[in-house]
């Protein structure tokens, strides 16, 4: 008697050990699987800080490009509006004067 009680407790023991080896293995799986997630997640995240950095900064040159490109239509609008009152000047002036 004394002997099956043995044997069932020493089965039990290890029945839980197994159980228990088994949840500290799964654990583990879980926590590498976990850290490899977070790590994606990161290198996602970094990535589209990144992408949108990116987007910004040609954002901005595509700004200062117009801005530049506006100041040079003005100049040459100022430029082409002086030399046409220079014109009209010289037309009103007498030796060209309309009859």
């Amino acid at each position: 008697m004394i002997e099956t009680l043995l044997e069932q407790y020493g089965l039990l023991g290890f029945v839980v050990a197994l159980f228990g080896a088994q949840l500290m293995w799964m654990q583990k799986t879980l926590a590498k699987k976990l850290d490899d997630h977070y790590t994606i997640i990161c290198k996602l995240i970094e990535r589209h800080n990144k992408s949108d950095s990116d987007a910004s900064k040609r954002s901005e040159r595509f700004i200062e490009n117009a801005e530049r490109r506006q100041e040079t239509l003005l100049k040459e609008l100022d430029d082409l509006s002086d030399s046409v009152a220079f014109l009209k000047g010289k037309l009103t002036n007498g030796n060209y004067s309309r009859r």
